[in-house]
């Protein structure tokens, strides 16, 4: 029963409730069964990963299914041996964002090249603070964002993309703080 509360694993519980938290889990059993993930370094370390900023980034404290079934498509996804691994970290990334309200917005154009990581937009080469991507990671993002020629991004740019990606987050959500898996998939992702 203990291997049921592994923090990658959905489960469905039962609980006693005290007036102001949860005092004790009654039963609790799996909701799904991975076939992979638990087993597989690389799945497991991503789904850490996921785990890890989500619980950084979302700081409501009441149910949000939306959001929770949000979460669970992810792992679910991340269990199918047939995806390629390698974008999932920055993906998610952008996507929870999304969610979270502080999406990117995908405004690039010939004129619009850099990204504005405190406006989550694309803005011309007029440089107003230091939170701007340079003109080759705004470009990367755009690739990202548009899933064109992501064969040509190297190991450094996607590491490069993820940190930045990271910063966003920083400058968006108050409190929030580094990523202890962050350099676990940057082995395992290597």
């Amino acid at each position: 029963m203990s291997n049921v509360y592994n923090p990658i694993n959905i489960i469905d519980f039962v609980a006693y409730k005290s007036e102001d938290s949860l005092s004790r889990i009654k039963e609790a059993n799996l909701s799904h069964i991975y076939e992979h993930l638990n087993y597989d370094i690389i799945r497991s370390s991503i789904a850490m990963y996921i785990i890890d900023l989500a619980r950084n980034a979302i700081k409501e404290k009441e149910g949000n299914e939306n959001l929770y079934n949000f979460l669970k498509k992810w792992l679910i996804a991340l269990d199918d041996k047939s995806i390629n691994l390698t974008y999932i970290p920055i993906y998610f990334s952008i996507q929870l964002a999304n969610y979270l309200g502080f999406g990117i917005n995908d405004n690039k154009t010939e004129e619009n090249k850099y990204f504005d990581l405190m406006h989550g937009e694309y803005i011309d080469n007029d440089i107003r603070h230091q939170h701007i991507m340079t003109e080759e990671q705004s470009a990367i993002l755009d690739h990202v964002l548009s899933r064109v020629d992501l064969h040509l991004i190297s190991k450094d740019d996607r590491n490069i993309l993820l940190d930045r990606l990271l910063e966003y987050y920083k400058l968006h959500i108050e409190g929030f703080k580094g990523l202890k898996s962050l350099e676990v998939i940057r082995r395992v992702l290597g």
